[in-house]
């Protein structure tokens, strides 16, 4: 499983620079024994960015878990899906531990003071957010289950908004941002309306002119 998700990340094309990595080829064997076998084209690894990120959020580093993952909860669609509180799956992420190699490393060959590995709390609850909920909000709509699609709306309004600077600009502003299905929203009108200077298309920037007339 991690030879396969890191080969076709496009993570195992290179050399690393600790030439001694046992760990980092025999995962590039295995994903060259499985590229050759089933004529698997992986992604340019240039396509990932380490800008601005802090190491527990490299992609090597996530990667690692979501391997893992995969390999503990075999059925992970049908726990995410079928599943009515998502953040019940936590309790397994929790023990579980990606290989003992990303304890002391956040990318391939470079060797680090020996840190936690699991997914932590906080960037699992923004997993539930950004990438779950839709997920299952996409497979409810896509099915015409309409109590679905209700229970993710509801699951949002549940959880704590996100916190980041594109939130806390419209906090300034006097906005309530006091769950997730708020923050979210924020961020897709900032997304679609303000960075593009759209004022004129967007409700509240209409009202806002309207008032300052």
């Amino acid at each position: 499983v991690y030879a396969l998700i890191f080969g076709q990340a496009g993570l195992l094309n290179e050399d690393v620079q600790d030439s001694d990595d046992e760990y980092y080829r025999s995962l590039k064997n295995e994903y060259d024994y499985l590229r050759y076998k089933y004529q698997l084209l992986p992604i340019n690894p240039k396509l990932w960015n380490l800008l601005r990120l802090r190491p527990p959020n490299f992609p090597a580093m996530r990667l690692a878990q979501f391997s893992e993952m995969l390999f503990c909860v075999p059925d992970i669609f049908h726990e995410l899906v079928e599943n009515s509180n998502p953040g019940n799956l936590y309790g397994k992420t929790n023990i579980i531990q990606p290989h003992e190699y990303w304890t002391t490393h956040f990318q391939f060959g470079k060797i680090t003071q020996k840190h936690a590995s699991h997914i932590g709390k906080e960037a699992f609850n923004l997993l539930i957010i950004n990438t779950i909920i839709p997920l299952k909000f996409t497979y409810a709509c896509f099915t015409g289950d309409d109590s679905m699609q209700s229970e993710c709306l509801t699951l949002l309004e549940a959880l704590m908004a996100e916190s980041n600077h594109i939130t806390r600009l419209f906090k300034q502003y006097n906005f309530q941002v006091n769950s997730a299905l708020t923050s979210q929203a924020l961020l897709e009108l900032y997304s679609v309306y303000c960075k593009n200077h759209s004022c004129h298309a967007c409700p509240i920037g209409q009202y806002v002119v309207t008032h300052l007339k």
